[in-house]
């Protein structure tokens, strides 16, 4: 989820470097402090550095901020709801696997 506050309350537009050569350059505007969620698929495994920085409507650039994230995340799945995972692919997207 992206959240960026503006000092003088303007609107935001965010660059986000995904770290896997994929880039999603300004995009926007969005209300100062509204949360906003950006969805991303990585092709490969690894691990990446995402960065991501803002911009003012006026043209002033925050600093960057940074996550590190590791691709495929280790999780345990039942076999019930891998399988309901399966029907309804959705719900694959709304949990964010």
């Amino acid at each position: 989820m992206l959240n960026s506050y503006d000092p003088n309350d303007d609107d935001v537009f965010y660059y986000i470097d995904w770290g896997d050569g994929e880039i999603d350059d300004w995009h926007g505007p969005y209300g100062s402090g509204q949360n906003h969620n950006k969805i991303h698929t990585f092709q490969t495994t690894g691990t990446f550095t995402i960065q991501a920085k803002t911009k003012d409507i006026h043209g002033s650039e925050s600093g960057w901020g940074t996550l590190e994230v590791t691709m495929p995340r280790n999780k345990v799945v039942n076999t019930l709801f891998q399988r309901i995972i399966q029907q309804f692919p959705i719900i694959k997207q709304i949990l964010g696997l």
